[in-house]
């Protein structure tokens, strides 16, 4: 009994594995395409300094635009956000070891709140995230989206916990379609930002130039790229 239990063990152990090392394979496929739609590799790892403005409009009872400017070093992970109001122009910046934040001309300690905002860029922007080698990809599942055939892979921080975002794939060219994240207790997705016009923005990176939030299919935001410099 004792060697059939043991058996059994070995046998469920070696199908487990076996499978994880599928999902895997699954998963680094799914980025190298990723990594191919975006202009390759090579391409994405010798982009320094990646430079661009969004206008960004917010559906609801007043629709709202509004305008800002972002200056990020990769290398150093230094990131430089302005924004404009009609009275003021506000800078909010991370550089080596401090952070501040300008308003009405004067400079203060930036706050925690937007610090990690700020911080979260360098993950959820898709340059500096296929860049960054420490981040961990899993295969959640093939379905479709919006009637295109998509793999959804999960990108997480590299302890391995901290899920940063589940990524809508085309199974034909690469391009991510849309990124979501579960909802904690559900399971669901709430939203969907999905990315859009595709086009060259130079150093032969490809990269979405218009990106829609949507909830309960409705678009309740929209920001669009300009300015767009890679260096």
């Amino acid at each position: 009994m004792k060697k059939i239990s043991l058996l059994f063990l070995v046998c469920f152990c070696t199908a487990v594995q076996a499978q994880q090392n599928r999902a895997s394979v699954k998963a680094m496929r799914v980025k190298a395409a990723m990594l191919k739609a975006m202009g390759g590799e090579e391409t994405i790892k010798g982009v320094d300094y990646f430079n661009y403005s969004i206008n960004r409009t917010a559906y609801n009872t007043d629709t709202t635009v509004t305008r800002t400017y972002f200056v990020l070093d990769l290398n150093n992970r230094f990131i430089t956000e302005t924004s404009y109001t009609p009275t003021d122009t506000i800078i909010k910046e991370i550089g080596a070891g401090s952070s501040w934040l300008t308003k009405a001309g004067v400079k203060m300690p930036l706050p925690i709140e937007d610090k990690q905002r700020l911080q979260r860029t360098f993950y959820t922007n898709f340059l500096p995230m296929l860049q960054n080698d420490t981040l961990v990809y899993k295969y959640k599942m093939r379905t479709k989206y919006k009637g295109r055939q998509v793999d959804v892979l999960q990108v997480y921080m590299p302890d391995k916990q901290t899920l940063i975002m589940d990524m809508f794939v085309d199974t034909k060219n690469g391009s991510i379609l849309t990124s979501s994240r579960p909802d904690d207790k559900t399971g669901k997705y709430t939203y969907y930002a999905d990315e859009l016009d595709y086009q060259p923005i130079g150093k032969g990176v490809i990269f979405p130039l218009v990106y829609q939030i949507w909830v309960n299919e409705s678009m309740v935001t929209e920001g669009k790229f300009e300015n767009v410099v890679v260096e």
